[in-house]
């Protein structure tokens, strides 16, 4: 894709003819308006670099926004999305790896995943770390739609979907991939079976009920939500803790808030508790519930 120009200074049209320097002048008014060529040049050098961090972050924008394939997203979430496609490639190397392994963090997926059925939606996929975790045909999977607001991070599931032969060419994708934002889905009322999210309404942060009550939304009259998420724990100790640090966590792991209260946010979002399994102290839950 292409980018679009990092610094652009537009070019003078017209030059006065005072600073063009002439054989028939005095040999200092020459110099003098040399100098104050540079000086102007030095001066336009310098606001433009001043300017390069916003013109970055605006051709990151303008990116995302040419990639976004008309969902019209805002200014903040392409903002967003274009954070998450500069890490895509290295994403994995936290959330699937030996630290992970050691926090149970795979056991809790794949037992939260063997629940699904039928016509699955999961947001925020991400990388796909869930992919491999899905059961397709019989019991199981018939269909998986997949949705992030990165296109970054869905190319890197696009070819993990590949290498797991989901998305093979000849036949019926088993799973299909859409650029979405979570708290507005373009998907009918009544469209899934179950919907997926794994560690992405700590993300999303006062977004999140607007994302539960989406998941709500476009469930079939007995669907059912599967949730892995970061919460308050119930252990007053461990709570305290959470609160005294959930600014500094979010400063420092991709603005995840890692004390909400998910429990509270299912009956508003139009959601009824079925099951919650705490991990780690309580800081994390995998969640079952049903359309209320």
């Amino acid at each position: 894709m292409a980018h679009s120009p990092i610094c652009c200074v537009s070019q003078p049209q017209h030059v006065s003819r005072s600073c063009v320097p002439d054989v028939h002048r005095r040999p200092h008014a020459t110099t003098i308006c040399a100098l104050s060529s540079r000086r102007e040049a030095l001066s336009i050098a310098l606001a433009a670099v001043s300017l390069l961090p916003a013109q970055l972050a605006a051709a990151a924008v303008a990116e995302e926004s040419s990639a976004c394939g008309g969902i019209g997203l805002p200014e903040q979430l392409l903002v967003e999305a274009a954070q998450y496609d500069s890490f895509a490639d290295t994403y994995d190397d936290l959330n699937d790896s030996a630290v992970a392994e050691v926090f149970g963090l795979p056991a809790l997926r794949k037992d939260l995943l063997a629940r699904a059925s039928g016509d699955v939606l999961e947001v925020g996929v991400g990388t796909g770390i869930n992919l491999a975790l899905y059961r397709f045909g019989g019991q199981g999977v018939n269909a998986l739609t997949a949705v992030d607001l990165s296109a970054g991070m869905l190319d890197v599931a696009r070819r993990r979907a590949t290498s797991l032969q989901l998305c093979g060419s000849g036949t019926t994708p088993r799973v299909t991939f859409q650029r979405a934002d979570a708290t507005q889905l373009p998907y009918a009322d009544a469209s899934f079976d179950v919907c997926v999210d794994t560690f992405s309404l700590c993300v999303l942060a006062d977004a999140a009920p607007a994302a539960l009550a989406e998941l709500a939304r476009v469930l079939r009259p007995g669907g059912r939500a599967l949730l892995l998420e970061h919460t308050r724990s119930d252990f007053p100790p461990l709570a305290g803790y959470q609160d005294m640090t959930a600014t500094a966590v979010a400063a420092t792991s991709k603005g995840c808030v890692w004390n909400q209260d998910v429990l509270a946010m299912l009956p508003a979002a139009g959601l009824r508790l079925i099951k919650a399994t705490p991990a780690l102290g309580g800081t994390l839950r995998a969640i079952e519930a049903a359309r209320a």
